[in-house]
């Protein structure tokens, strides 16, 4: 298909489905949208080569390399659109020399660059299933994301080469590309781009082909690899634009310190170069210092930070030397209380708003400053284009203000193909035609919704339900709390209650006074019964990829504890 026919039918995907800022009033976007995704079309085509041809000039990616120690060269460097295609291109010339074809997985464990976002597009570019895998994994964890994917090849840096080599694979070990010259790797990817010959053109792909595989947190169970069509691109642009206050604009430049192997980082990446605006990559291991730096110095308006990144920078504030210009912070996963929500606000000026979804359907609720204030323990209001519901077990629409299961239309575009190679899995979550999703909570009168809990994150102590998501939410109110995780545990006569690990603030000492606040705190602000009998200080968290509390495991580390305590 010709050059000019590829744009007509991208022009038609802006008109449709593209907010408009002069739309200042939700409900008239929600009234004038409507779904109208090409049937066939390419991803890397969306996200960068039609932008390389006609504004070659125009920057792509910035990475920062200030603070990282094995950087040669300037402390930043830009890659602009057609840079982009170009290398793109090469990396797909050489996936096709060894052998790949359309529907085999690829898994990348790489740091964010301009390099790792080139090899998601080669990816795209032959319709192959990009398996993004987090670098922190250790080599079990990174072993079964490969194993399950049945990834035919992994690309990623000399230190998960070694991870590799630890991994007994049963059946076929993947072959192994590495981004540097590595003795443990098959190949060196600089060899290969020598030999291989560039492909520009970009497959057209069916709307609902697999394009890229996430695994789950595993915060409630095995993790399982999520397979999301090609328009799960266009699935995440009306919720982009609104949680950015009706991004883009001319100046926009948009970073987030999280992993590109998750969603919620290639959610901020992917539509902000659709749009034709810029990122910044950086590769480094996050630390405060270096993030308040490049919000700084490259002059970043949007930030996705997560609300474990939000607590630290209320613990520890930037320098009063430094200036912002960030106009809109997105956050989402996890509850954030609402004095690290005002002290945002007043240290840099910049909208706050809340994201909510999952990794098999994302975009489900959101905050817009710019067009509604959000109500006081609300999330906010249903992404534009997204049918979000509150339903009893037999899939029954709830009245306002009723708690049930939030469930999402299981045609919207954003909700995943399935779990790979997990039907029974599948199955549980779609049927009667709503994709649930665990969630429990209400929507009130104007629409608003209310997150309550993770229905597997509810237990009951004395009888009563207790949401584990709501007291930690009134723990993290506690001006001494940085971070917390609470999760139902049993003593040696089987009696249930809910013990508490607390991370403080810096320069804070836990005591048994301040142990007492925090129960007081729970009585006022959920229920005596959700009460926490034990608490514990703790200097770090057993967290996921994604930065969120594994509470099985705060189980096992008190079961630990008390052992410790019988002996």
């Amino acid at each position: 298909m010709s050059h000019g026919k590829r744009r007509m039918r991208t022009d038609a995907v802006k008109q449709s489905m593209v907010l408009s800022p002069g739309l200042a009033n939700y409900d008239e976007l929600v009234a004038g949208f409507k779904w109208d995704i090409p049937e066939r079309f390419n991803l890397a085509t969306e996200i960068c080569d039609r932008h390389a041809i006609a504004n070659p000039d125009a920057v792509a990616v910035i990475e920062d390399r200030g603070s990282n120690p094995n950087a040669v060269g300037p402390d930043s460097a830009i890659t602009t659109f057609a840079e982009l295609r170009v290398l793109s291109a090469r990396i797909a010339g050489a996936f096709v020399s060894l052998g790949l074809a359309a529907g085999d997985r690829v898994a990348v464990v790489l740091p964010q660059s301009a390099q790792a976002l080139a090899i998601h597009l080669a990816c795209f570019r032959l319709g192959l299933i990009l398996v993004p895998v987090a670098s922190v994994f250790p080599a079990a964890a990174l072993g079964y994301r490969l194993i399950d994917s049945g990834a035919r090849i992994v690309v990623a840096d000399s230190l998960t080469m070694a991870k590799i080599n630890e991994i007994p694979f049963s059946r076929g070990k993947p072959v192994t590309v590495a981004i540097q010259p590595c003795t443990d790797a098959d190949h060196a990817l600089a060899d290969l781009l020598d030999s291989s010959v560039p492909v520009y053109d970009a497959m057209l792909l069916d709307a609902a082909a697999p394009a890229i595989m996430f695994y789950t947190s595993g915060t409630t169970g095995e993790a399982k690899g999520a397979v999301l069509a090609n328009r799960f691109l266009f699935a995440h642009c009306p919720g982009f634009q609104t949680v950015f206050d009706l991004a883009p604009r001319s100046d926009d430049l948009f970073w987030t310190p999280s992993d590109w192997a998750w969603l919620g980082a290639l959610e901020v990446v992917y539509p902000a170069l659709y749009f034709g605006r810029p990122v910044v990559a950086s590769a480094a291991r996050f630390n405060l210092e270096s993030a308040y730096r490049i919000l700084s110095q490259y002059r970043i308006t949007c930030a996705f930070l997560a609300p474990t990144v939000l607590r630290r920078m209320r613990s520890t504030p930037p320098s009063d030397t430094l200036t912002f210009s960030l106009r809109v912070i997105s956050t989402g996963g996890e509850a954030l209380a609402n004095e690290v929500q005002e002290w945002i606000l007043q240290r840099f000026g910049a909208s706050l708003n809340d994201n909510f979804g999952l990794t098999e359907a994302n975009h489900l609720a959101q905050g817009c400053s710019r067009l509604f204030r959000t109500p006081q323990g609300a999330i906010g209001l249903p992404v534009v284009g997204r049918d979000v519901a509150f339903v009893d077990a037999d899939g029954n629409r709830l009245a306002a203000r009723q708690i049930g299961e939030m469930v999402l239309d299981a045609g919207d575009p954003v909700v995943m193909l399935g779990y790979w190679n997990k039907p029974e899995k599948t199955g549980e979550k779609l049927r009667k035609g709503w994709f649930w999703t665990g969630d429990l909570g209400y929507q009130d009168e104007n629409g608003f919704i209310y997150f309550l809990s993770r229905s597997d994150d509810v237990f009951k102590i004395s009888g009563m339900q207790v949401a584990a998501e709501e007291v930690e939410k009134a723990l993290l109110s506690h001006d001494s709390v940085e971070e917390v995780g609470i999760c139902p545990v049993h003593d040696e006569q089987g009696m249930p209650s809910v013990a508490a690990f607390v991370k403080l603030r810096h320069g804070i000492d836990g005591s048994p006074s301040l142990s007492e606040q925090y129960r007081q705190l729970v009585r006022q602000r959920v229920a005596a019964h959700a009460c926490p009998r034990h608490v514990f200080y703790v200097q770090r968290f057993p967290m996921t990829s994604t930065g969120k509390i594994q509470r099985k495991e705060l189980t096992r580390i008190y079961s630990e504890h008390r052992l410790a305590e019988l002996d």
